[in-house]
């Protein structure tokens, strides 16, 4: 994982990791999905609850299709 910008740990799921620009930081607001050191989702947003939001909906996302389920 390679970004220039600030990113806070928000959650990790296995091998599933997300990171998010950080509220105090100016938009747009950016959540980063890897798995491993794989990027499988990114995105951008113009506030940080829409950020939020989407990382929320990555997790469960991502809870739902954890092997052995």
């Amino acid at each position: 994982m390679s970004t220039s910008l600030p990113l806070l740990h928000l959650w990790q799921q296995g091998s599933v990791t997300c990171r998010i620009t950080p509220a105090t930081e100016t938009a747009p607001y950016r959540v980063f999905v890897y798995d491993g050191d794989q990027p499988i989702h990114e995105r951008s947003f113009p506030t940080h609850n829409e950020a939020i939001a989407d990382a929320i909906e990555e997790l469960r996302r991502v809870s739902h299709t954890a092997p052995g389920e």
